[in-house]
């Protein structure tokens, strides 16, 4: 199987098992839904354009590097909306 259809399984995989949870997962960390929206489709975005095997676990993805990019793409936010 190629990498790229490889990690377009896997996308399918997280999303169908593991939307909810990273959706609130970024609820927590921004306390706005339409944030947390934002952050969750940059992350798939981020993960369909990388197709990184290193990122792989199980049938999907590492959950806790989701969970770390989420946390870093709101601090990265609110850094440039200060400025």
């Amino acid at each position: 199987m190629s990498k790229c259809k490889e990690n377009t399984i896997r996308l399918e995989v997280l999303y169908r098992q593991h939307d909810k949870w990273l959706k609130a997962c970024a609820f927590n960390i921004s306390k706005s839904r339409d944030i947390a929206e934002e952050l969750v489709s940059e992350l798939y975005l981020y993960l369909a354009e990388k197709c990184n095997p290193q990122l792989y676990y199980l049938n999907s993805f590492n959950l806790m590097y989701c969970h770390s990019f989420l946390k870093t793409r709101f601090i990265n936010r609110l850094y440039r909306d200060w400025e």
